[in-house]
């Protein structure tokens, strides 16, 4: 078992150092620059972001799409400094790309896994979903995670995220831990036992908003 462990953990290391959020964007992790701009802009993302929005209780966001509805208890309204307006946010013509947002949140950085306070943030059906950087079972960051449509898990109605290393899967408006979409495999299987302290916690998803036409995030 021991021998397995260490096995396990020099994957788990390898894979942070080649998938790692510090590591340049890939292919799947365009940066949010004048390309994705303008594909914004030619799909009338801003109107349609606009039709989403609802008013929230406290601190003057509107809510912007899918993420986890805020409470009167935690309405801590911030600007995502990693975007400027709504028209930077991914849109579907992009085809469910998972996009990583550096927000410079204080609460959501760390020198060595975070250091910009990333989130991730990914469109489906008109709305704009916004989870934690990290899977919440592995660690692994979820840049390359595969995106997976509604089932009767999420009511038909919300995204799946599956990680890509532990194939631990959530809905992606709630973060609730639902049902595989693709089997873990051996790896993951000895990985999830691993980290059995955190197999069962949720996926943090956080909600936009947008006030003065600045894009903010509700964060604890």
């Amino acid at each position: 078992m021991l021998f397995s462990r260490s096995i396990v953990m020099l994957l788990i290391a390898s894979v942070v150092t080649t998938q790692g959020y510090v590591l340049a964007p890939t292919c799947n992790t365009r940066s949010i620059g004048s390309t994705a701009l303008m594909m914004a802009k030619a799909s009338g993302r801003k109107g349609s972001i606009r039709k989403n929005m609802e008013g929230s209780s406290k601190g003057g966001g509107k809510g912007i799409g899918g993420g986890q509805a805020a409470s009167d208890k935690n309405t801590n309204w911030l600007p995502v400094k990693g975007i400027t307006s709504a028209d930077d946010l991914p849109t579907e013509t992009e085809g469910n790309t998972i996009k990583l947002v550096d927000t410079y949140a204080d609460v959501l950085m760390d020198g060595a896994t975070n250091p910009n306070g990333a989130v991730c943030i990914l469109a489906y059906g008109g709305k704009t979903y916004c989870c934690a950087v990290n899977c919440s079972t592995c660690k692994i960051p979820l840049d390359k995670a595969t995106f997976y449509g509604p089932n009767d898990e999420t009511d038909n109605a919300d995204p799946r995220l599956c990680c890509s290393f532990c194939k631990t899967t959530f809905n992606m408006r709630t973060g609730a831990r639902i049902e595989p979409a693709v089997s873990s495999g051996l790896v993951g299987g000895i990985v999830k036992g691993l980290f059995s302290a955190s197999s069962k916690a949720p996926l943090k998803t956080y909600e936009l908003g947008e006030k003065n036409g600045q894009i903010v995030i509700n964060l604890p």
